[in-house]
């Protein structure tokens, strides 16, 4: 339930990791020169570039029935690129999936979440997680799952610290992460929401109730809101406006206004 961490952890590493072709250390036949004049410059535009996207997308989190949603809306260009993952307690989250917009005329009414991830404790400081990966149907080729593996395991440790990701980011807060250390801002909303639902699900397990918000549907299906959707929405006349445009629209696609396709489209 940590949006902004794609910003800040994955999307300005893959900046910076760009540095690596102008370094001498690198390349044998780069100069200082290359790096300082080229390499930085080039760095300190994407970083600029970065910072403005982040800064104009909108962020959102939804309590649901069944858990918790975030939201990310971002313009490019006349298209609204809404994003949404679920977390449903104690332990399940769909992320979407990164799509590399290329052509800025289509439009995608329905992606299916990248993932879905068990996060099961195992003792106080260790836990095991276990996911699948969606694959859609092309052509004829079926739909797939695959597992996703362990992202520390084949990494060196130089190349873990070049390039930390989430595994790193969650291993570095100690075996048990202090709370009473965290300075929590308006983008941890996330993350608060998900502990004040383990701690009701924790407290409804000694009361002797389910920890459960809300049974599935009739037919066992649990609803779920992880998707990608790309429209056609021009800008507003201006920037204010049109981030309350971003943000009416990602809300109208969390709520259903526009469908998913048939469950055979989608599902092997």
């Amino acid at each position: 339930m940590d949006p902004v961490h794609l910003v800040y952890l994955h999307r300005f590493e893959e900046v910076r990791t760009k540095l690596d072709r102008y370094r001498p250390s690198a390349d044998a036949e780069r100069t200082w020169e290359d790096y300082t004049r080229i390499g930085l410059k080039d760095w300190e535009q994407e970083v600029a570039e970065l910072r403005d996207d982040a800064r104009h997308s909108v962020f959102e989190w939804h309590e649901t029935p069944t858990g918790i949603v975030w939201n990310w809306a971002r313009r490019i260009g006349d298209l609204v690129w809404v994003r949404i993952s679920d977390f449903i307690p104690p332990n399940i989250d769909q992320i979407p999936r990164t799509l590399p917009v290329v052509d800025e005329s289509a439009e995608l009414l329905f992606d299916p979440p990248r993932t879905t991830t068990w996060t099961v404790p195992v003792d106080d400081s260790t836990t095991i997680g276990y996911g699948y990966q969606y694959a859609l149907a092309t052509g004829n080729r079926p739909s797939r799952f695959r597992f996703t593996g362990n992202s520390i395991a084949g990494r060196t440790y130089e190349e873990r610290q070049r390039q930390p990701g989430d595994s790193e980011a969650l291993v570095s807060q100690r075996p048990i992460a202090v709370h009473a250390l965290e300075h929590l801002a308006w983008s941890d909303t996330g993350v608060i929401t998900v502990r004040k639902l383990i701690r009701e699900g924790v407290r409804a397990v000694q009361r002797g109730q389910s920890p459960v918000r809300n049974p599935a549907t009739r037919d066992g299906a649990i609803p779920t809101y992880a998707r990608s959707t790309i429209l056609r929405i021009p800008p507003a006349a201006t920037r204010e406006a049109d981030r309350d445009l971003l943000r009416a629209t990602a809300r109208r696609v969390m709520e259903g206004e526009f469908p998913k396709p048939s469950a055979a489209a989608v599902v092997p």
